[in-house]
């Protein structure tokens, strides 16, 4: 998994982390 974000571009990982934070949000406020 580390080595995966290492070979990738470090935005990748950000915009993956970004999305799912804003899913647990969008649950959080709809539940």
């Amino acid at each position: 998994m580390m080595s995966f974000f290492q070979q990738n571009d470090h935005s990748l990982a950000v915009i993956v982390i970004t999305a799912l934070f804003l899913q647990e949000n969008k649950l959080i406020i709809t539940g």
